[in-house]
């Protein structure tokens, strides 16, 4: 967080055989997930000759580190935003900036999966799984996760993950995302995922969706437009031979 970087302690897998020293290595994910691509009104960026386009990409994991151990959920995700410019007639898409983004506001991120674009042009993240506040004490990939945020394996509490962390980027190319957590739409139940959800053009519903087996989207309410804080989740009635993909919100 507040742009430092991930150091990984080990041989990297590419590197020489001759080089004896092992050299500390920074962590790249090796899983980018949900993305949106933002078009803002007054959107401009020094270097731009066509339109001003910015793509919100959220890392959600690194499956292995330089020794090849499993490395799933145990780093904190990470979120970039890139400014593009867009040829008018070609569509073409150049790269003018990459900015991470900062997420102390939301307490770091964990297993950033689905992402979807809200009608006001943010991007809505998720946070895939629910840590079990009951059983964290023997959550190894918890653990190791707060570890590696905090240097601490106890100091990240499981109530302030789960939630859908909404990023909001200015028109200046210039200022990076702001993240934030909206904590009523967290993961419902334990080992249910929660990958996605889509915000009504109203400010007033969430569609949620569950990544789990034999379940079914969620529908919330919340009890004043636009704020999210607080609402109320039910499950919306559904004819009973209707197909249902869990994984994408509709």
């Amino acid at each position: 967080m507040r742009g430092e970087k991930l150091i990984e302690r080990g041989r990297p897998r590419r590197q020489r055989p001759d080089h004896a020293a092992a050299q500390p290595v920074q962590f790249y994910s090796d899983c980018p997930d949900g993305y949106s691509l933002l078009a803002l009104p007054g959107a401009s960026a020094p270097g731009a000759k066509g339109n001003t386009l910015f793509a919100v990409v959220q890392f959600e994991y690194t499956s292995r580190d330089a020794k090849d151990a499993k490395m799933y959920g145990k780093l904190p995700s990470q979120i970039a935003v890139l400014t593009l410019d867009q040829d008018r007639a070609t569509g073409e898409l150049k790269l003018l900036a990459y900015r991470t983004v900062d997420p102390a506001a939301a307490h770091g991120l964990w297993i950033t999966c689905g992402a979807s674009l809200s009608p006001w042009n943010s991007h809505l993240s998720s946070e895939e799984y629910e840590p079990d506040a009951v059983t964290i004490a023997s959550n190894e990939r918890f653990r190791a996760f707060s570890r590696n945020l905090y240097g601490d394996p106890d100091k990240a509490r499981p109530y302030h993950y789960g939630h859908r962390p909404e990023v909001t980027v200015a028109a200046d190319g210039r200022v990076r995302g702001s993240i934030e957590p909206i904590t009523s739409v967290a993961a419902p139940a334990r080992n249910a995922a929660l990958p996605a959800c889509q915000l009504s053009t109203t400010r007033v519903h969430i569609r949620i969706a569950i990544g789990t087996t034999n379940d079914q989207p969620r529908l919330m309410k919340s009890r004043k437009r636009g704020i999210w804080s607080r609402g109320n989740p039910t499950r919306p009635s559904l004819p009973a031979s209707r197909s249902i993909c869990t994984n994408t919100a509709t």
